[in-house]
């Protein structure tokens, strides 16, 4: 008479369901981010890699931990049969779930470490601001994962400066220039958060500028053009995005700032 499944053995063909459901996922997701102009899978994986290497370190030692765990449990036992097969739904809600959960914990892993990747305000200002003169000029690079780019420039009201914006960014799976880019209308969580943006009614990732101390003094820029500061400050530039949701940037463009007056 055939040995019948015990508790164990259900819990083992569980977790290695979840265990096998991300890989089916990946090359899922990797088929449809292959359409014209968007990203690959693996550049938003190594980005974050690149970014977040202490979170990658520990997820590729659970994934180890886990499979190794599987085969050694299933290795050297006596023969047990598979799981009854009604118990696949289960599995597959409790991947999506767990997968859904990790995503989320992630995310938010994310955000609270941006502030250990990005100057912030009260740090750019501690630095020593410098200034160029009238025909001088200076081409930095912008991170779209960083609510605060520092300039170092000390701009003043009345002067005049030419600013010039090319390359891409991502914010996730879109891809845009320094114009920033519409939201799809099944975006609706871009759609309910549009609203919250640091530049409400500009576009998604529209490269924007800011004149520090003042939180009020917050612009677009775009791809570019003649600009003239309204007030004194320190010029930061940024990805228009809501607050807190900067981890998911990724990329950068090119920006020139050319002092004309």
């Amino acid at each position: 008479m055939p040995e019948q499944a015990g508790p164990a053995t259900f819990v083992m063909a569980i977790i290695a369901t979840i265990a096998f459901l991300p890989f089916i996922g990946i090359a899922l997701l990797n088929i449809v981010m292959t359409r014209p102009e968007a990203p690959r899978l693996n550049q938003v994986v190594e980005n974050y890699m690149a970014r977040y290497p202490i979170i990658a370190a520990g997820l590729a030692g659970f994934v180890g931990a886990l499979a190794g765990h599987i085969f050694w449990a299933t290795g050297p036992n006596p023969y047990k049969p598979f799981a009854d097969l009604r118990l696949l739904p289960i599995a597959v809600g409790v991947g999506i779930a767990a997968g859904g959960l990790g995503a989320g914990a992630l995310a938010i892993i994310g955000s609270m470490l941006k502030p250990l990747t990005c100057p912030n305000p009260s740090a750019i200002l501690a630095i020593q601001p410098k200034t160029l003169g009238a025909g001088e000029q200076q081409t930095l690079l912008v991170r779209a994962h960083c609510p605060c780019n520092d300039t170092e420039l000390e701009v003043k009201q009345g002067e005049e400066y030419s600013i010039t914006a090319s390359g891409d960014w991502w914010d996730l799976v879109f891809r845009s220039g320094a114009r920033g880019y519409r939201a799809p209308a099944w975006s609706v969580f871009q759609t309910l958060l549009q609203g919250e943006r640091r530049l409400p009614a500009e576009l998604w990732c529209v490269l924007g500028g800011q004149l520090l101390p003042d939180p009020d003094q917050s612009f677009s820029i775009g791809e570019g053009g003649a600009w003239r500061p309204l007030s004194n400050g320190r010029l930061v530039l940024f990805a228009n995005d809501v607050k807190g949701f900067y981890w998911n940037n990724w990329g950068s463009i090119s920006v020139t700032i050319r002092r004309v007056v």
